[in-house]
C-alpha cells in the first residue's frame, strides 16, 4: 500500500501507515482505535487567590491594595489556566497519551485523520 498523507502540520504528521508526533513514530496497524481525552483546566490557585482577595475586603484594618492584587492575581491565573486536550491511541498494550495540545480544534483534526487512516488498514 502506497503512503498517502492525511495530515501535517509542521509538528505533527498523519498518514495511512504512521502517525508522527512529538518526534515519536506510531504505525497505524499497530493502533485498534483513536479517542479524545479531555482535562479540564487546573484553576485551584486561582479560586484561592480569589477568596483570599474576598476575605481581605472583610478584615478590619485592611486597605484596598492587597485584596486588590490578591483578585487581579486569582483573575489572571483563571483566564492563563487552560484545559488539555489528549490523543489516545488504543493498541494490543493497552492505552497510550500520544499528543496533548489545549487546542481542542487542531486535536479533533488529527483524530479525524488517525480514524480515515484506520479505516484505510
Amino acid at each position: 500500500m502506497q503512503e498517502t498523507s492525511l495530515f501535517d502540520d509542521g509538528r505533527v504528521s498523519v498518514s495511512s501507515t504512521r502517525f508522527v508526533a512529538d518526534g515519536k513514530t506510531h504505525l497505524i496497524s499497530d493502533i485498534t482505535s483513536v479517542r479524545l481525552k479531555h482535562t479540564p483546566a487546573r484553576r485551584g490557585i486561582a479560586d484561592f487567590l480569589f477568596f483570599i482577595g474576598i476575605g481581605q475586603l472583610f478584615t478590619p484594618f485592611s486597605s484596598i491594595l492587597p485584596p486588590l492584587l490578591c483578585f487581579l492575581m486569582g483573575f489572571i491565573a483563571w483566564i492563563v489556566a487552560k484545559p488539555k486536550y489528549i490523543v489516545v491511541l488504543v493498541n494490543a498494550s493497552g492505552e497510550v497519551n500520544a499528543l496533548t495540545r489545549s487546542d481542542q480544534e487542531s486535536i479533533k483534526k488529527i483524530i479525524d485523520a488517525l480514524n480515515e487512516a484506520l479505516s484505510l488498514k
